[in-house]
């Protein structure tokens, strides 16, 4: 996966934020689908499932008393990364926790070095979620289960409940059961399948 493959949102009502951000990113070799959305309540109309999206929330403009939990549910619905951006971070008092745990700085002049500044870090937090995204092809799934086979066991360690979580979003839906054997906390178990069963 590229960052070409990355879905952008930008949650803005400042254009010239979303136009030197797309453009700061395009130089960087960020050429993926881009939409400017002036409401968090109108984001899920930019995410489609099964591929990686990147949400950039401009908190200057969309502060809210419950934000955090509905970033929280959209990240467990689609394979998304989150970042935050204020001026402040004392706007983002209470956004930032994980899951939610990306911030950039917005710049407060809109200087060519200063946004230049803000893409490289947006871009590097894109890379970097992107890098660690697990590959998953459809085809070499298929061929791997062909016909006459009946499960797919996947096992995993502590840890591996992201990579789990990132396999599953990519699967196609006509694949044969899969069995999961994973290495957890008898607290997690629970949250773990109940989190599964929501993909």
């Amino acid at each position: 996966m590229t960052n070409n493959d990355a879905r952008l949102i930008v949650v803005t009502q400042q254009r010239d934020l979303y136009t030197g951000l797309v453009a700061g990113l395009r130089k960087r070799g960020h050429g993926g689908h881009s939409h400017c959305i002036p409401r968090l309540s109108d984001v899920e109309q930019g995410l489609v499932k099964n591929k990686t999206c990147v949400l950039v929330l401009d908190m200057d403009v969309h502060p809210g008393p419950n934000t955090h939990e509905y970033l929280r549910q959209l990240v467990q619905n689609y394979m998304l990364l989150v970042i935050i951006t204020a001026t402040s971070q004392s706007s983002v008092t209470g956004v930032l926790r994980p899951p939610i745990k990306e911030l950039a700085t917005k710049p407060r002049v809109t200087s060519p070095l200063s946004m230049e500044s803000f893409c490289k870090n947006i871009a590097d937090k894109i890379k970097a979620y992107v890098t660690a995204q697990p590959v998953v092809n459809h085809l070499d799934v298929h061929k791997t289960v062909g016909a006459s086979e009946k499960i797919i066991a996947i096992a995993s360690s502590t840890g591996g409940t992201e990579a789990l979580d990132m396999i599953f979003r990519r699967f196609p839906v006509d694949i044969p059961p899969v069995l999961v054997v994973q290495h957890m906390a008898s607290g997690f178990t629970k949250l773990f399948a109940d989190r599964l069963n929501k993909i």
